[in-house]
């Protein structure tokens, strides 16, 4: 595939979701002027449960001590699907490209972040699914991946969100992504140790580039270290 455009990718670190969503709509606001690169947002949160366009307070099981004591924000969203959750050890990224530059509608993108998502999972050797499940990607039975978007003005934001070396008990909590007695794992559970975050966090900016045909370039202090 010819490369298109250039892609513009940072890691971040963990960041608040707040000014997340902030760093997000600042570089949509350029990106769909063309004042910049499309971007791709890589970064961890702490821990927070999200709820999208058709999220459900319901499916919060715990209550405002609960969420106080465990140190978990809740936060309402304009993104795609129901209530999942983010948190240190989930690699968190937040594409913001121009899906009229590219050339993509909605669900082409959805199913090139699905297939972004597949390509990292078996470079580590796991046998990750997608067909017939609702959008996410899964191992087995177990939901490893989920994907929560927003595209305003042709421009994409929100993205997805790949568990690493997530706490998985946080999903304990909620009906994630609506789907009651779901199960989540991690990539440190299925290969039965910890993977290396930060090589992941590159495997996923590479793969990312090469499934959209992008020519990837790390901002200056912000490669994955």
């Amino acid at each position: 595939m010819a490369m298109l455009f250039n892609i513009k990718a940072g890691y971040h670190g963990i960041l608040p979701f707040s000014k997340a969503l902030e760093l997000q709509h600042e570089k949509c606001n350029l990106v769909s002027i063309g004042a910049d690169d499309d971007q791709l947002l890589l970064l961890q949160h702490n821990h927070v449960y999200t709820l999208g366009r058709r999220g459900n307070n319901e499916d919060i099981l715990i209550d405002e001590e609960g969420l106080s004591q465990r140190g978990i924000e809740v936060f309402n969203t304009d993104r795609g699907g129901e209530v999942t959750y983010h948190g240190p050890g989930q690699l968190v990224v937040y594409p913001i490209i121009n899906l009229k530059r590219c050339g993509l509608g909605p669900i082409q993108y959805l199913r090139k972040i699905e297939e972004v998502i597949v390509n990292v999972l078996r470079r580590g050797g796991l046998n990750p699914k997608t067909n017939n499940l609702p959008t996410g990607v899964w191992i087995g039975k177990s939901k490893i991946a989920s994907i929560g978007v927003k595209i305003k003005k042709r421009t994409t934001f929100h993205g997805f969100a790949l568990n690493v070396t997530t706490d998985l008990t946080y999903y304990d909590h909620i009906v994630a992504c609506g789907i009651p007695n779901s199960y989540s794992t991690s990539v440190a559970e299925e290969m039965n140790r910890k993977p290396n975050f930060v090589e992941i966090a590159n495997i996923t900016a590479v793969e990312f580039a090469n499934v959209f045909g992008y020519s990837l370039n790390w901002e200056e202090g912000l490669e994955p270290k």
